[in-house]
């Protein structure tokens, strides 16, 4: 056999173990192949007196999850803003049914490190809303979101007042149940 003719041959080897490398990495990399697929972050954390049996290290919800406790709109104005807004989220009320809390009191804390508490009896009584979507646009960070707390000022005139207002905090991060 010439030189010539072992050439080719060698070349049509390495080149099907080429092809055959990318096909195992092309399998490792798609979903199901073992790779994770990609997860939406968690934008609000809970923890303290909930359900430990269903969340032993707190619940995290991203966004899907907690619209899929029961998506609902407000149309409401706020200590923030003019005129009435239209938001879409979720009741607090429903969020701390789902996690199981037993307690009073609710620490709110945002991504800037701003806390307050509040009274969890608030969220039965004035329907304390978990904004997600702010005039049908998506809440970012730059707009007060991914959440932010609305105390519904046109159903209850009563909140509207500094302390309710210091318990609307933008940017929420963390709940925790006391």
């Amino acid at each position: 056999m010439t030189a010539e003719r072992q050439r080719p041959a060698a070349t049509f080897r390495a080149i099907r173990r080429i092809g055959r490398g990318l096909i195992v990495l092309l399998v490792l990399l798609s979903p199901l192949g073992g790779a994770k697929a990609e997860t939406a972050p968690v934008i609000l954390t809970i923890s303290g007196k909930i359900d430990a049996g269903k969340y032993p290290d707190g619940a995290r919800f991203d966004r899907a999850a907690l619209l899929a406790l029961g998506s609902q709109a407000l149309t409401t104005e706020t200590h923030f803003t003019r005129g009435p807004q239209k938001f879409e989220g979720i009741r607090l009320s429903t969020l701390l049914d789902a996690v199981g809390a037993d307690g009073s009191i609710l620490a709110a804390t945002a991504l800037d490190g701003y806390s307050v508490e509040l009274p969890i009896e608030d969220a039965k009584r004035f329907g304390v809303f978990l904004a997600l979507t702010w005039n049908g646009v998506a809440m970012k960070v730059r707009n007060k979101g991914p959440v932010w707390i609305i105390y519904p000022i046109s159903e209850h005139p009563e909140v509207n007042d500094e302390i309710y207002s210091a318990r609307s905090v933008w940017q929420l991060k963390t709940l925790t149940v006391k």
